[in-house]
């Protein structure tokens, strides 16, 4: 930083001239000239030049509260000067400032206030020179409003979250405790920088603190940020408060689970920390199924279908991004007093003729596939992910096999005899989709020539 001589700032903020006392007192004057007025007005004089000629003075003890007051709004004035003479008289105000705490903390205030709708009085060019003229020699207090007052004018609202953290504060009781507005508008960036400030390897205070913090924000927000957070611990403390959390309201087979919103490095790094190698709600919700098959309503036939597709499918479950399922009403009797079939993963279907057997909509890397589990002509539908129908399949409250099997889709693949081994070569091969590592489909033996006769017989039929 350049420093000037003392006499030379004193010549750039020369203060008026003032009328010599002898001529404001001289009764030749007009008669209307009121001299004790006058002198008032000049020895209170509030211009810029005049102020900042005061904070020159070699023993000047600063400037008077309503002084300082007429100086925090006196931001066009500052405005009209040169880039040098802004910088000298920004020196001087902080220097002055720093030693008077109370006016200090207004001004740091009123600071605060110009980055919330723009609300406070103070010179900006004096404001932008805060972090440069701040000294470790504040208070505490005053140390920690001025560095929140930085991260604010550098947009840098996880390093506003990340000092709220380190007091161990929600951001608007922080503000509270420094004296800023503590509803600014700029809040609601703070709390949704809240993951970003979590360090690494959070301590139970700091799980803690983001939890609080989910209170203050809405679901989507949290959605967010816990695909910030979850790619950025490296690990989540056994029996935390965030270890009860995310066990209640993330994991696969978690009852109103938020798992189907969260980006894939977000499960990733769940299957990690949970060992969650497949999709445990899957095989949860296969199993009951399975016990379905046992409904006296269904024939021999059909309960053997239902079991075989699902153990079929069951070895791909390490594969799966999701799985919906499409139930008729036979199953939402049987399953619904042990899953919440209003969440979007379950799709209630109005009985009809074409909807009636369970299906799964199983979404993979590249590719869609529609399983139906059960009756005569079932098959299973593949649809590439960009396919104009892929976004309804995923997505849609209202889809059904009725409108499934109306739809035009990439491939499709039959359940006659011997359908296990050839779906599984035909995901391998042209689909790219492999079993479970530990899967019996990896081990297949090809079938016999009579085996493959008999199933060229089955499907000519």
């Amino acid at each position: 930083m350049k420093y000037f001589a003392v006499d030379e700032v004193r010549s750039w903020f020369m203060p008026p001239k003032i009328i010599p006392v002898s001529l404001v007192t001289d009764k030749s004057c007009s008669s209307g000239f009121d001299a004790e007025a006058a002198l008032d007005m000049l020895s209170n004089d509030l211009s810029l030049q005049a102020l900042i000629h005061k904070l020159t003075a070699v023993n000047s003890t600063g400037l008077r509260s309503i002084e300082w007051m007429h100086l925090f709004g006196m931001d066009e004035e500052f405005n009209e000067l040169s880039s040098s003479e802004q910088t000298v008289a920004s020196t001087l105000i902080w220097k002055h400032l720093f030693r008077a705490p109370l006016i200090l903390g207004l001004s740091l205030r009123r600071i605060a206030e110009l980055y919330d709708s723009k609300a406070g009085r103070f010179p900006a060019v004096v404001a932008a020179s805060l972090s440069t003229q701040a000294t470790t020699a504040l208070s505490t207090i005053d140390q920690l409003r001025v560095a929140w007052i930085t991260a604010l004018q550098q947009e840098n609202f996880t390093e506003c979250a990340r000092l709220s953290l380190r007091n161990n504060l929600l951001p608007s009781d922080l503000l509270n405790r420094i004296g800023f507005p503590n509803q600014p508008e700029y809040l609601d960036q703070v709390l949704r920088s809240a993951a970003l400030a979590m360090p690494n390897y959070a301590e139970v205070k700091d799980e803690i603190w983001w939890l609080t913090c989910q209170d203050e924000i809405p679901a989507s927000q949290t959605i967010e940020q816990l695909d910030q957070l979850l790619t950025r611990l490296k690990q989540v403390k056994a029996g935390g408060k965030l270890d009860h959390w995310i066990r209640e309201y993330c994991l696969p087979e978690s009852k109103n689970t938020l798992w189907f919103r969260l980006n894939p490095p977000a499960k990733k790094s769940l299957r990690l920390f949970y060992n969650v190698s497949s999709f445990d709600y899957v095989k949860l919700v296969f199993k009951a199924l399975r016990g379905t098959a046992k409904d006296t309503s269904l024939s021999e036939r059909e309960s053997n279908s239902l079991q075989r597709r699902i153990d079929f499918w069951s070895d791909y479950s390490d594969r799966f991004h999701q799985v919906r399922f499409l139930l008729p009403t036979r199953s939402c009797k049987l399953l619904e007093s042990h899953f919440n079939l209003n969440e979007s993963r379950y799709v209630r279907m109005h009985d009809s003729h074409s909807n009636n057997s369970e299906a799964c909509i199983f979404e993979f890397d590249s590719w869609i596939v529609v399983e139906t589990f059960r009756g005569i002509g079932s098959q299973a539908r593949f649809y590439r992910k960009n396919h104009s129908f892929s976004d309804m399949l995923l997505n849609s409250a209202s889809i059904s096999l009725a409108v499934i099997k109306n739809e035009p889709c990439d491939k499709i693949h039959d359940h006659a005899y011997l359908w296990q081994y050839y779906c599984e070569k035909m995901l391998r091969k042209e689909l790219g989709i492999k079993p479970n590592k530990d899967s019996k489909l990896n081990n297949q033996r090809t079938p016999s020539a009579n085996a493959i006769e008999q199933r060229r017989s089955q499907i000519k039929r």
